[in-house]
């Protein structure tokens, strides 16, 4: 155990709950939505947005859901934007007279740190997106709408992540997953599920005696999930928090060295093994014959044209990022017992040890 350690469960010991108080400091309040009306039906469409996202909140203990505030086009938006600011723009691709790529310009020259967003809802227009060019390069990032509100929630805790990474794993020690995926139609189905599944599996975790305030205190140092699009970007990443990574899902194919690479996420995870890296590690590709290379590496390797591809990634993380059931087995290998919870854990380790019987011990679902 290092310094940090120390000094993380000293202040834990001493002030107790209040050490989760410094996490998340700097949160999404107010969202300036930037969508035609048609764009606004469709969403009306799948239920109230507004509704869905704050009962996703809820649901999951987190702190108030983002206000968020709709204006048909960049224009107006532009005008409400003279007399409020907002925490985070995102725009759909039609918007009026202004198209999203002059408007994110705007939006920068009058606050630079404000983060913009773009949504697509078409899929062609995905096939249109570069994220290289000079029109993009104040758009901070590109989503896209598949029928489902918590692509919202998913952008709202990336921007999140992003602003309080740094400090939230020094004062914390609060681990993080880090997703490599260039392509968009692929990072918006991800991205989701991956925090989808890390805030219920970390609120399984929570016991069950605290009350909400407690609970959603707790919620703030569930591991953090970093996007990145390129080799360079997940190096980058890796490098500043390889003490704190328990997971990297990666694609194969993407950016290195300015050119997409056809086994780009080959060469990353080897670079990263050559420095020991020692976290569960998750291939990703739509090419097959890819698989070979993965498993020589010693990895986990998903086909992306899988029909069980989100089921199959789910599974990757529940069993491999901690957070199962601990399972009890004898020597031969046979389920014992298991526990749900270190309450459960305590208990069932004192019949085990009572009754004389040398287990393993399995952190698995």
């Amino acid at each position: 155990m290092d310094l940090k350690e120390l000094n993380y469960y000293y202040k834990k010991f001493k002030f107790g709950e209040d050490n989760f108080h410094e996490l998340m400091k700097k949160k999404v309040h107010d969202i300036l939505l930037v969508s035609t009306f048609y764009d606004a039906f469709i969403f009306e469409q799948d239920g109230r947005l507004s509704e869905q996202i704050h009962g996703e909140y809820m649901q999951l203990n987190l702190s108030t859901a983002p206000r968020i505030t709709s204006v048909p086009t960049g224009v107006q938006a532009l005008e409400l934007l003279q007399s409020k600011r907002f925490d985070l723009v995102i725009t759909m691709m039609r918007i009026g007279e202004i198209s999203p790529f002059k408007l994110s310009k705007q939006v920068k020259e009058m606050y630079p740190d404000v983060p913009v967003l773009l949504l697509l809802n078409v899929s062609n227009d995905v096939a249109q997106i570069d994220k290289e060019s000079d029109e993009m390069k104040h758009i901070d990032n590109v989503f896209s709408w598949n029928g489902d509100s918590k692509i919202f929630l998913s952008m709202v805790k990336y921007i999140e992540d992003k602003w309080n990474v740094a400090k939230d794993t020094e004062i914390g020690l609060v681990r993080v997953v880090i997703l490599v995926e260039d392509s968009i139609h692929y990072y918006s189905m991800f991205h989701p599920l991956l925090y989808a599944e890390i805030l219920k599996q970390t609120q399984r975790l929570i016991s069950e005696e605290l009350n909400d305030i407690n609970k959603r205190l707790r919620m703030r140092g569930r591991p953090k999930v970093l996007l990145c699009h390129t080799f360079e970007e997940a190096i980058e990443l890796y490098e500043r928090y390889k003490e704190y990574v328990i997971a990297i899902i990666s694609d194969i194919r993407y950016s290195y060295k300015g050119r997409v690479h056809p086994q780009a996420g080959i060469k990353l995870i080897r670079h990263m093994q050559m420095h020991n890296i020692d976290c569960p590690i998750l291939l990703q590709s739509s090419e097959s014959e890819n698989e070979k290379d993965a498993l020589e590496l010693g990895v986990h390797f998903l086909h992306k044209n899988s029909k069980t591809l989100l089921h199959d990634l789910q599974q990757f993380i529940v069993k491999n990022l901690g957070f199962g059931d601990f399972i009890f087995r004898s020597k031969d290998g046979n389920e014992i017992n298991r526990a749900r919870s270190i309450d459960d854990f305590v208990v069932k380790l004192q019949e085990r040890m009572t009754n004389k019987l040398k287990i393993i011990l399995y952190p698995v679902n």
